[in-house]
Parts: C-alpha cells; sequence; structure tokens
C-alpha cells in the first residue's frame, strides 16, 4: 500500500512529491533543499525517523501547496496511524476494470478510486448515514463536497430531479473537506476523440466523466466501515456557477455502468459540427 503526495514548493516554485510505501518501508520525495530522497527503511519507526529528518521540513512554514488539494501540505505526524487510515479509507483496493488493457476503460477506474478514497477520508471515523453526497467541481479541483443536502433528504427518482430544477439551494448543507485535482481525470484516448474536450460545464467532456464515475460508485460504493447507507448513495457532481444535473445522462451512465467505459462514452460523444 503506497501513499503519495505531490505538490510545488512556493520558495522554488518547483514540483515536488513524497511517497511512502508501508509494504516495502521505502520513502521517496524531495527534502528542503529540494535533492531527491530515496530511503530504504528495515522498520515503520525508522521509516518515520526518515521521515522526519528528511520530508517534514520541507513542509514547514507552509512551503509546499498540496496540488491534489489546493491547500498548504502538512507534514504525517505519525506514520502508524496514516497508515491505519488510509486502510480504513480503502487504498488496499483498487476499482476492478470492467475489461482490461483498454486505455478509456484505465482513466475511469482510476478516477473511481481516487475519488472513493478520497470521499472516505472526508467522511472520517464518525458514524453516520449516507444518502446524498454533492461535489463540487472548479476548475482545477473536485472540492468541496455537501454531505446529506436537506432539500434532497427523501429524494430520489422525480422528487429528487424536480427538487434540483426548481430549489436554487439544493446543494447546500453540511460541507465535507474533500478535494481532488481533476486535471489529469481526461486522458489522450478520450481527448482524441471528443469535440472541444477542454470545455468546462455541465456538458463537458469532464461532466461526461463524472456521472460514470457516479454511477460507479453508487452502484458499489465500498465506503468505509462507519459509513452506512440504508436506501442508497446518489452522488452528484456539479459545476461551481452552473449545479445543474443531466438526468438523461445520470440514467445513461447508471445503465452501463457494469459495462465497458468506451460505449458509455461513445454513446455520449457529441456529433462533430460540419465545416
Amino acid at each position: 500500500m503506497k501513499f503519495e503526495q505531490y505538490g510545488l514548493d512556493m520558495t522554488r516554485s518547483e514540483p515536488v512529491m513524497v511517497s511512502i510505501d508501508f509494504d516495502t518501508l521505502h520513502l521517496r520525495g524531495n527534502d528542503v533543499e529540494g535533492a531527491t530522497v530515496d530511503e530504504q527503511c528495515d522498520s515503520l519507526a525508522q521509516l518515520q525517523a526518515a521521515y522526519d529528518e528528511r520530508i517534514a521540513p520541507a513542509m514547514a512554514d507552509d512551503r509546499w501547496m498540496d496540488v491534489d488539494r489546493g491547500d498548504a501540505a502538512t507534514p504525517v505526524a505519525d506514520l502508524g496511524a496514516l497508515e491505519a487510515e488510509l486502510l480504513a479509507c480503502g487504498h488496499d483496493w483498487e476499482q476492478e476494470p470492467v475489461v482490461a488493457d483498454e486505455p478509456v476503460e484505465a482513466l475511469v477506474t482510476a478516477l473511481v478510486t481516487r475519488i472513493r478514497r478520497e470521499l472516505n477520508r472526508a467522511l472520517g471515523a464518525a458514524e453516520i448515514a449516507l444518502e446524498h453526497v454533492v461535489l463540487v467541481v472548479t476548475d482545477g479541483l473536485i472540492k468541496p463536497a455537501v454531505c446529506n443536502p436537506p432539500a434532497l433528504a427523501g429524494k430520489d427518482g422525480a422528487e429528487l430531479q424536480s427538487v434540483v430544477q426548481s430549489a436554487p439551494d439544493w446543494h447546500h448543507g453540511v460541507p465535507l473537506a474533500f478535494a481532488t485535482a481533476h486535471d489529469e481525470a481526461l486522458g489522450e484516448p478520450l481527448v482524441s476523440q471528443w469535440p472541444e474536450p477542454d470545455a468546462f460545464g455541465p456538458q463537458s467532456l469532464l461532466a461526461v466523466m463524472l456521472d460514470l464515475v457516479a454511477a460507479r460508485i453508487e452502484a458499489n460504493p465500498r465506503l468505509r466501515s462507519n459509513v452506512s447507507v440504508p436506501n442508497g448513495l446518489h452522488l452528484l457532481f456539479v459545476f461551481a456557477g452552473d449545479e445543474t444535473i443531466d438526468f438523461a445522462r445520470r440514467a445513461q451512465a447508471r445503465a452501463l455502468a457494469d459495462q465497458p467505459a468506451a460505449a458509455y462514452f461513445d454513446l455520449c460523444r457529441p456529433p462533430v459540427s460540419p465545416t
């Protein structure tokens, strides 16, 4: 099981990273001078000591920006506690692809894995019954999330659609500290075959991708053990400033959630405008 953290050293304007492999007790990263750290350890205690000496000082005084969360990076105080938390969040399990060795499928399964893990992290260890989660998409991040918006309580199907379309504040509720970058979600296999792949908003390629991600997580939430889903999970992605849902496309995503991802994208791809 591996923990990876990517950032930007604000004092040097240089990319930095941390990789902690708990299975092999291997540490990689960048120290306070920007030099590469590459340490093979014999115990978790030795790994902690190497991390505290070489990695933690590089993050002091908000030197690092965590690019996946859009916030200052903080060092890990207890690697043993981090390992336990990663296990609780499902870092020892990855989404299984519907078909192997298919590039579009690989993009979707990687994002499903990342969204699920980050949702588990944001939900925390307290007991909670989950019904609706709204994740807000901004220019570079999916951040934040809203847990169980009161306007959506008990709503499904036509009732859910009616509230979303008629109540401007339907997505308001208790915030979750969810944050993950989406800049790597769309790879060449999709971008090269999509009209205007860089468009942003509810009808964009990113929105199409996120609806399929939502459908797959809804079908198999696999959330941490303290989270219950008594009446099924509704995972809704909305774009900041245009908090609408394409319910027809969501239905397509749910119908094809267990099919190869390429079939869904073929169905959703807009026609190319004649020149």
